[in-house]
């Protein structure tokens, strides 16, 4: 696994030195991990049954925090960890991958200015130019065509339903109208619309099932997917949550069908449960999320063959902001999203980290050492153990019935997490008690290959996606 920062003349945020710094440190770290290459591998895509590990954690490391070097050993180094990547746009040969609008192909977007940039809608881009400029920077940042793990394009300017481009996205439906208007001058407003309409959504459509294929067609062994997707926009909790529900509305859910073509054609799922401070320690915040992996569960399983992924992004803060998730936050992102079979968790920091680096990585350092590291520990061994008892290695455990609050905990009384020089270790073993409280809640979701209660059987017809063969739950954390 070797890694290559590319270099650049222009400073990205006016201060050379602390960029020097950063790079000195990442350097550092690179060669960490060549040494870790074998293990890294062999848990990220060895079997199951071979491995006995069906869980997963990686850190995408906060850039910015690099410098606070008493930060940077105890995370980096925590033994619940098991990659550590950045998403930085000139960091290459990573095992997970996110593109932008600026180095994947040549999306059409219009910027702050509204002006337009590569034709500024998808019906005015040359599709062919945009696969063949993808090509060029898949072999930039993913320069071995055998590469595994994750790829998130990450594009945000125009949704590719005409009905969801509201707000600041209204622009790329005016765009569309007055390129209609140009072309065919005798059309009613009316017939202007819906010829604009149909122009944009087949066009997004083409232009994104492309990319997908392109890219599939590229690094096969790649799972490709598009960040924030599915959404379900629930977020109507604000000033009444009493009466908040989190349930999905009939025509997101419709809408959704009507992605039917993206959820096919992708490999992977990234969907968003961030919460706002508003949803602070509240059951609603777990029935925010509830509804939003079960709405990306959905999807995932549309169409024939394989289920996919789901990997949802969250974050340690709350959204907009700096403040620390509580632990109520914690089970009802983490713990939630578990026990509902999703295969990974994404930590996501944003430009708040950015603007107070001291303050914001020591926090955040407090936070991955005790609170967060304690039950990132708690969560995975109980869904080890979950996945060991119940179905054999062979497969994840997740509720029988969805909507109740039950959770892969470990019972205190049998199990304790102590600090051991520095790390974090369970001791202890599942009791009787654990394991009824397993096989009353939860069920076996098996991975490909075996079927049956206990997934203890073999099987040729296609289940879960052959990279949860080792991945009961795969944790990143992922900053800017």
């Amino acid at each position: 696994m070797r890694f290559v920062r590319k270099f650049s003349s222009k400073p990205k945020y006016g201060i050379n030195h602390l960029q020097r710094l950063l790079f000195v440190v990442w350097d550092y770290i690179l060669t960490y991990l060549h040494h870790l290459e074998p293990y890294i591998f062999h848990l990220f895509f060895g079997h199951a049954a071979e491995s006995q590990i069906p869980t997963l954690l990686l850190v995408l490391a906060p850039a910015l925090c690099f410098p606070m070097l008493e930060f940077f050993p105890q995370l980096f180094r925590h033994d619940q960890f098991d990659i550590v990547a950045t998403p930085s746009e000139d960091v290459f040969r990573q095992n997970l991958t996110t593109f932008y609008k600026e180095n994947l192909g040549i999306y059409p977007y219009y910027d702050p200015e509204n002006t337009a940039v590569n034709g500024g809608l998808p019906q005015s881009v040359n599709l062919s130019q945009h696969l063949e400029k993808m090509s060029e920077n898949i072999d930039t940042y993913i320069p071995d065509p055998k590469a595994k793990g994750l790829t998130v394009i990450d594009w945000r300017e125009w949704h590719p339903l005409w009905g969801r481009n509201g707000h600041g996205k209204d622009r790329y439906r005016n765009k569309s109208r007055e390129l209609v208007a140009r072309k065919n001058t005798m059309l009613t407003q009316e017939q202007v619309n819906n010829a604009a309409q149909e122009e944009f959504e087949l066009a997004a459509r083409e232009f994104m099932l492309g990319t997908l294929r392109q890219g599939k067609n590229l690094r096969p062994n790649k799972l490709w997917g598009y960040y924030l997707y599915p959404d379900c926009y629930n977020y109507d909790y604000s000033g009444k949550l009493e009466t908040y529900t989190g349930r999905c509305s009939d025509v997101e859910i419709k809408r959704n069908d009507q992605l039917n073509w993206m959820w096919n054609e992708s490999t992977a799922l990234f969907p968003e449960i961030y919460l706002e401070k508003e949803l602070r320690s509240t059951d609603q915040a777990r029935l925010f999320v509830l509804n939003r992996v079960k709405e990306a569960m959905r999807a995932a399983s549309v169409g024939d063959g394989l289920t996919r992924p789901v990997f949802v992004y969250s974050q340690p803060t709350h959204k907009y902001g700096m403040t620390i998730l509580s632990k109520e936050d914690l089970v009802n992102t983490i713990g939630e999203s578990v026990a509902l079979g999703v295969a990974g968790v994404i930590y996501f920091g944003g430009k708040y980290y950015a603007t107070s680096v001291r303050s914001g990585c020591t926090a955040l350092n407090n936070f991955f050492r005790e609170t967060m590291g304690r039950y990132l520990l708690n969560v995975t061994t109980a869904a080890k153990e979950c996945s060991q008892k119940l179905c054999k290695f062979n497969g994840r455990c997740l509720r029988r019935k969805p909507d109740r609050a039950v959770f892969l905990h470990l019972n205190p009384s049998t199990h304790k997490i102590i600090s051991q020089k520095g790390k974090l270790k369970v001791r202890g073993s599942p009791g009787q008690a654990e394991l009824k409280a397993f096989r009353q809640h939860f069920k076996c979701q098996c991975y490909n290959g075996t079927k049956g209660e206990d997934c203890n059987s073999a099987t040729s017809v296609l289940g879960m996606w052959p990279l949860c063969f080792v991945l009961q739950l795969g944790l990143l954390s992922l900053f800017h």
